[in-house]
């Protein structure tokens, strides 16, 4: 084994490294100011893994054809442009992460051997992929996310093989073909899909991401908003409940007004994340699920639908559209339920019957500035007059584990108990101000122990 790694001291290979005939493990990582391999290093015939990533080779020369036993190439982040039609041999994993490769050679079909191959964020990949990549009959692992890929070949179901397929943030991808049944991992998001990919074939599927949106972090607010939007009008995803082996779902479509969606069969599924303004539409949820996430929810939740999760552990609100949140006593019948999450809700304005929640469950609140109150108490009106009753009895909440609450600027009201802290809540008074004084109280009792330890009393 030859490590020389992360030493910008290096420019290129001595011709005597072709006398290392033994060597099985060369790894050059981080030698940012490499640019040349010699053509000597192609006589390495025993050397099975080869490292250049984050160098500056912008081409390898054609006697890395003569690397017989090679069975992983390394070429993240280095300038390489295309790829030696002499590569080949036993190779197994070529990973080509933020390189600068523009396509895959039709001689890549070669690589019989190929098990796994990731092109993760080489931005200017592009184009369809060869029809020779099927003849990677031993291909397990596909990864092109965040390229530029336009089309799979038409014959891409022939990787009888292939486990995993990543298609995230390929933008330009329109429609896909038939994909392998073997699949277990599939990821797909482009904000150019033009229907629902038909994956009612695929009855192996554990993991399944499907998004016809793309995000961007705003950095004024570190908050994620749709930078590009689908043009799918009314996703149809009847086909889900033929995939029995499904074990977490992750759909988010910009436009959530999706038709009626079955998903009780689905006895593995364990994590659902979701875009859907009416939850209606979901003729009922599946009583595996372990963790729910909610987005852009539109109505009201009726919270009979989760009457059957007993072993649901956390729930997400987040981004939704109605004003008011109120609890009844089926949340607080779920006896696994830990957490329940309320994040990024610009237009809610009341959060009621708090009290229906037990012991063993959390409620955090998270950026909801319209936020105003939360109530122990059923909500009774529709306004939010209600912030000049007088506080419900404190002790309808002694059995909640906690509420939390953070960056809810317009919050007045909120339940002054054991259990509840909030930060950087201004309006919400004596309570904020309450808490920096025991936590200032806290420093100075802190600082009086340590006096006395020192002083051996």
């Amino acid at each position: 084994m030859l490590k020389v790694e992360n030493h910008d001291g290096i420019r290129k290979l001595l011709p005597s490294i072709e006398g290392l005939q033994v060597l099985k493990h060369l790894s050059l990582s981080g030698c940012c100011n490499l640019v040349e391999l010699l053509d000597s290093v192609g006589k390495l015939t025993s050397l099975l893994y080869l490292n250049l990533d984050y160098t500056s080779v912008s081409a390898l020369p054609d006697s890395i054809g003569g690397l017989e036993s090679l069975l992983e190439l390394d070429l993240s982040s280095t300038p390489i442009e295309e790829l030696p039609h002499s590569i080949g041999g036993q190779l197994q994993l070529m990973i080509l992460q933020e390189s600068k490769i523009r396509e895959l050679l039709e001689s890549i079909g070669t690589l019989e051997n190929l098990e796994e191959l990731t092109t993760h964020d080489c931005d200017i990949l592009e184009g369809k992929n060869p029809s020779e990549i099927t003849g990677l009959s031993r291909l397990e692992i596909l990864n092109l996310h965040n390229t530029k890929v336009s089309r799979l070949p038409m014959t891409i179901n022939r990787l009888f093989n292939l486990r995993e397929l990543d298609l995230s943030f390929c933008d330009r991808l329109q429609l896909l073909p038939n994909l392998p049944t073997s699949l277990t991992d599939l990821k797909i998001k482009s904000p150019s899909l033009l229907a629902v990919p038909d994956l009612s074939n695929l009855t192996s599927l554990n993991h399944l991401i499907i998004s016809d949106c793309t995000y961007a972090c705003v950095r004024t607010t570190k908050q994620s908003s749709i930078f590009e939007r689908g043009r799918i009008l009314h996703p149809n995803l009847s086909y889900l409940g033929r995939l029995h082996k499904l074990q977490s779902f992750n759909v988010d479509f910009c436009n959530p007004t999706m038709h009626p969606t079955d998903l009780r069969s689905l006895s593995q599924l364990w994590k659902l994340e979701i875009t859907c303004a009416n939850l209606r539409l979901l003729i009922g949820f599946p009583s595996s699920l372990k963790l729910l996430n909610l987005q852009g929810v539109k109505i009201p939740i009726e919270w009979s639908m989760f009457s059957n999760l007993d072993n649901l552990c956390h729930v997400l609100l987040y981004d939704c559209g109605f004003g008011e949140i109120e609890f009844d006593k089926v949340i607080g019948q779920l006896k696994n339920l830990q957490s329940l999450q309320v994040f990024e809700w610009e237009g809610l304005v009341r959060i009621s019957n708090v009290s229906s929640l037990k012991e063993h469950q959390n409620l955090f609140v998270t950026k909801c500035p319209q936020l105003i109150e939360i109530e122990l108490e059923p909500s009774s009106t529709g306004d939010c007059s209600s912030i000049e009753r007088p506080l419900p009895d404190a002790l309808k909440l002694e059995k909640l584990c906690s509420l939390k609450v953070r960056d809810c600027a317009s919050l007045q009201k909120v339940p002054n108990t054991r259990c509840t802290t909030a930060w950087n809540c201004p309006r919400a008074g004596p309570y904020e101000k309450s808490r920096a004084a025991k936590r200032e109280g806290g420093k100075e009792s802190a600082k009086q122990r340590g006096n006395r330890r020192k002083s051996g009393i």
